[in-house]
């Protein structure tokens, strides 16, 4: 509910476990950096119709960080567009040669057929196409971190829309809008790229976030930056709670 529990929780899974074959000895907090810390902050949505007050709450979060003393500054960032396109062509493979068999057996129709939703967005790929994929990520993995050498955090939407109902993603039309609005979020998840997402308010009177990504191993830096956003703007979810 709050950053201290989720930094609280990611020490908890940093930690040695000789079960995760992925495990690295990286300490949770890292070197400091030189200050002022750079962040970055796009509000590109690609072509997606972004509410406007989403851009700002990107905006107030970027004045909460320059207040607290980090250097922020609007510039271009790599773009997650291939990652994007990745993700819907070589991901969904994974899906349907995955857990699409047990979508089948054990979900209800309408799971089924947002799955079957999914298999729609993008241009699946056959085994060779992934391979390809594969080789095609570790080259945007490259760009991106070459950028956050210079530029340590990045500050972006989340969601591009206010929060729908329930059942928005029961209709092909609403999955995809869903998708193209939460691309700031599986694009950077494909990349590896850790990032928090922290609330920045409500949006047509839903809970409303900006994102934070971060170069690889310094949830540290992601986390610290969250804090000072969360300070600002309070703990929504108890101000959520408090309204029921």
């Amino acid at each position: 509910r709050e950053v201290r529990d989720v930094r609280f929780a990611t020490k908890v899974m940093a930690s040695r476990d000789v079960r995760d074959p992925f495990w690295v000895p990286v300490p949770f907090e890292g070197p400091i950096l030189p200050g002022p810390i750079k962040v970055a902050v796009t509000k590109e949505s690609y072509g997606y119709p972004i509410h406007p007050e989403i851009i700002s709450g990107v905006d107030r979060a970027a004045d909460y960080l320059r207040n607290a003393g980090y250097q922020v500054e609007e510039v271009e960032t790599p773009s997650i567009k291939p990652a994007v396109d990745a993700w819907l062509d070589a991901v969904t493979l994974e899906l349907k040669e995955t857990i699409d068999p047990l979508a089948r057996q054990h979900g209800s129709k309408t799971i089924q057929d947002i799955f079957d939703a999914y298999y729609q967005f993008g241009k699946m790929v056959d085994y060779k196409g992934y391979m390809q994929a594969v080789a095609n990520r570790s080259a945007m993995v490259r760009n991106w971190s070459v950028f956050l050498e210079e530029w340590p955090l990045v500050l972006s939407p989340f969601f591009m829309r206010p929060m729908y109902d329930y059942d928005h993603d029961e209709t092909f039309d609403g999955a995809k809008d869903l998708f193209d609005a939460m691309m700031y979020s599986y694009s950077i998840n494909y990349l590896g790229l850790p990032a928090g997402n922290i609330p920045i308010g409500l949006v047509e009177g839903r809970p409303c976030g900006v994102q934070i990504i971060g170069q690889r191993f310094r949830e540290d830096m992601i986390l610290d930056a969250m804090q000072v956003v969360e300070d600002q703007v309070g703990v929504l979810a108890h101000q959520l709670w408090a309204q029921m």
